[in-house]
């Protein structure tokens, strides 16, 4: 079950889907934003400056019940855990990113063990340096919070891991905020 400050990836009400699949329904602005390849840690640090804050909002480990999403990381048992984290990636004390990411226990094994070690530390800046990372495409939804949410898989030494991010209005009526200073500039 989700509290209002957090999302979990393997909820099935989330309808995940390519871009395409949400074509008319995103602003540009949003579409933009959602399907941004760099570090999003990096643009929501950018924009937050010295508000920047990220909060754990909740780490274990945990089964999978759902199939497909398990299939997600290729050939995996059901009963294998995942390590699961949930955090918040704050500007100016409010929420602005909520995501959650899902790591197979056997990705543990190599350079993803460090994800143990982060503690308050953004995933994004730790996997955005390691040379040889790969992404996967983008899968997009809304939440039933009306988020709108990106999920992909990331790749180190063949070893997956699953991240997801939800974007709330306060991030959108800030990017806003900004946009507006930079077109004034």
């Amino acid at each position: 079950m989700n509290s209002p400050d957090t999302v979990d990836i393997t909820s099935p009400d989330l309808g995940w889907g390519p871009p395409s699949s949400y074509r008319g329904r995103l602003t540009s602005r949003v579409e933009s934003e959602l399907l941004q390849q760099g570090s999003l840690t990096a643009r929501v640090k950018q924009l937050a400056g010295h508000s920047f804050q990220l909060q754990v909002r909740e780490q274990c480990w945990r089964e999978l019940e759902t199939d497909s999403l398990r299939a997600q990381f290729g050939p995996i048992a059901h009963g294998h855990k995942f390590w699961s984290r949930k955090i918040a990636m704050l500007g100016e004390g409010v929420d602005w990113i909520l995501a959650h990411t899902l790591m197979p226990a056997h990705a543990a094994d190599g350079p993803l063990a460090a994800v143990f070690s982060l503690n308050n530390k953004p995933l994004g800046e730790y996997l955005f340096e390691q040379p040889g990372l790969l992404r996967a495409n983008f899968q997009l939804c809304r939440s039933a919070s009306g988020h709108w949410g990106r999920r992909s898989l990331f790749f180190l030494h063949g070893k997956p891991i699953m991240v997801a991010e939800f974007f709330t209005a306060d991030f959108f009526a800030h990017t806003n905020t900004s946009s507006a200073k930079d077109s004034a500039a």
